[in-house]
């Protein structure tokens, strides 16, 4: 699954109420020009969000995401980064980072994130992301070649969601392959 951009940020308590409607309305316009792939226009307008409010951990992330998407892998690891160091017992960033080097066939990198989620993930309770975690770790399996290791991956993703095809697709990838 991609690093898609987070739906809304998440305004800290302490910002006074003006500040909250001034990011609001920059969010929602980024939003927009990001739907119209303005993708300059938008990446300005969260990075002027982040400048004055460096704390909101969901804007990061969406920098990351935007970047990752328009293919400045290195800029975006850096957001995704920046993420992690705000959220670290959070899976969600290794998660992007990991399939973000994974698609710039970074597979090393790729693994050494995607076991940092699967860590973290299975440390806690969600199943939506041990199953994302598990699945970017079969993945990058799969693109370094370890049949057994994906296939031990795809079946943990499959565990925690249940509806999740994956060993399916990793069986069919090994076949073509």
């Amino acid at each position: 699954r991609d690093a898609a951009p987070a739906p809304a940020p998440i305004i800290a308590p302490t910002m006074a109420a003006t500040d909250q409607a001034s990011v609001a309305a920059a969010h929602r316009a980024a939003v927009v020009l990001i739907a119209r792939k303005k993708y300059s226009a938008a990446l300005g307008g969260l990075r002027a969000i982040a400048a004055k409010h460096p704390d909101i951990a969901s804007v990061q992330y969406q920098i990351g995401a935007l970047l990752a998407r328009i293919g400045r892998v290195d800029e975006a690891v850096k957001a995704f980064d920046a993420v992690a160091a705000m959220r670290p017992d959070d899976p969600e960033p290794p998660i992007a980072l990991a399939s973000t080097l994974l698609r710039a066939r970074r597979e090393e990198d790729a693994g050494k994130y995607a076991d940092r989620a699967v860590e973290l993930a299975d440390a806690g309770t969600d199943a939506r992301l041990k199953a994302d975690a598990h699945e970017i770790a079969a993945r990058v399996a799969l693109a370094r070649d370890d049949a057994d290791a994906a296939t031990a991956q795809a079946l943990l993703a499959q565990k925690a969601d249940p509806l999740l095809p994956l060993p399916q697709f990793v069986r069919g990838r090994l076949l073509y392959d």
